[in-house]
């Protein structure tokens, strides 16, 4: 470099060539360049919206379905509920009455009991915590039918009365 490009570059009218290479400049680039740099980040944005909205649908679509199973499992568990009651007061109409339409009538809810309990069951097969649970319920809803219901209607049948109804 001479002496007047030295001053040229100290004033900064000039650049030496090898900075000139490495500065990059919208200006310096074609019309496509400046279009696609330019629109680059607004499409980047647009994907990331849209990610954002099928991700907060799939997450509306599992909440949605985790509510409806929590619902149903709520219906079959009451219903389980009524189903025990049902059980428990025929039976006692039998021990009382000795109509044998309280037994038809014991054996349906004890079949409904079953069903809705396998049915809560299958609805909760993913929470270990409410499995035990149905577990323990089952293992009482047998043993009250095992210990106390089934005797005390096989002692009615046989003449001994409403003496079983001490439960």
């Amino acid at each position: 470099m001479n002496e007047g490009q030295v001053r040229s570059v100290r004033e900064g009218h000039l650049r030496p060539k090898s900075r000139q290479a490495m500065a990059i400049s919208l200006q310096n680039l074609k019309i496509r360049q400046q279009i696609f740099l330019l629109t680059l980040p607004l499409i980047l944005v647009l994907f990331g919206v849209i990610g954002l909205f099928f991700f907060n649908y799939w997450q509306i679509n599992r909440i949605n379905h985790s509510v409806e199973n929590s619902e149903l499992s709520a219906l079959r568990t009451e219903s389980l509920l009524q189903g025990f009651t049902e059980m428990d007061t025929v039976a006692r109409a039998y021990l009382l009455t000795g109509r044998e339409s309280f037994l038809r009538d014991y054996a349906t809810a004890s079949h409904l009991v079953s069903q809705n309990l396998d049915s809560v069951r299958d609805l909760n097969s993913r929470k270990p915590a409410m499995l035990a649970e149905l577990e323990s319920l089952q293992k009482q809803v047998e043993d009250w039918k095992t210990q106390m219901a089934d005797p005390a209607i096989e002692r009615a049948k046989t003449g001994g009365g409403a003496a079983g109804l001490s439960w």
